[in-house]
């Protein structure tokens, strides 16, 4: 027989469901305060735009705009009936092997299997199989990371429309993603728009 024996295969999560968009938003932060301090006048003042304009900033609270944009649970909803399918897959796949790597163990010490040529196709077959397995489950977890990274741009990019179609509440020319911990140590809440963004943007969706 083979050098190497089969081994049981424990289940491989697929992916985490807690999605986060401040995650996605926190390395554009650190850009972005970058480029503020580039483009500052070097004086106290503070950034400015190319004109020698001040700068108007305001951010927006990336976790509450998780926990209160509408559109977030539904996307939610769908990432999570896609992940159960994958996970139930997966599972009945490797429940599967595992019978078949039980069934090949036994029929080794029943003496079922009678020549040392049976024993290495049955497990060269079964080691075939689990590394199937293997890549079946980072297929899925692939397919998950992607789902996610649509629904960041999906969120990203209606927040962006409502910033840009309604000049005249949001007269910003930066407006940051903004959750503790993830590259602003602090932003007065005097620029926070993000009851003014969520409730736009649930209109929006609503309607």
């Amino acid at each position: 027989m083979m050098n190497e024996p089969i081994e049981k295969t424990e289940k491989k999560p697929i992916g985490q469901l807690i999605y986060n968009i401040a995650s996605a938003v926190a390395i554009v932060a650190l850009f972005v305060l970058f480029f503020l301090k580039m483009t500052g006048t070097g004086s106290g003042h503070g950034p400015v735009n190319s004109d020698g304009s001040p700068m108007n900033i305001a951010y927006v609270n990336s976790d509450s705009l998780m926990t209160s944009y509408i559109m977030v649970d539904t996307l939610m909803a769908e990432l999570q009936k896609v992940n159960d399918s994958l996970e139930q897959d997966l599972t009945a796949r490797q429940q599967g092997f595992q019978a078949r790597v039980m069934a090949y163990q036994q029929n080794l010490q029943n003496g079922t299997i009678t020549t040392k040529q049976q024993a290495e196709q049955q497990e060269t077959a079964l080691q075939a199989e689990q590394e199937n397995l293997m890549t079946l489950s980072d297929q899925y977890t692939n397919i998950i990371a992607m789902m996610q990274n649509q629904m960041n741009y999906q969120i990203i990019d209606s927040v962006q429309e409502i910033i840009k179609a309604n000049p005249e509440i949001f007269p910003y020319d930066v407006v940051l993603g903004y959750t503790k911990g993830a590259g602003i140590l602090y932003i007065s809440e005097d620029l926070d728009i993000t009851g003014q963004v969520v409730e736009m943007l649930n209109e929006n969706y609503e309607n």
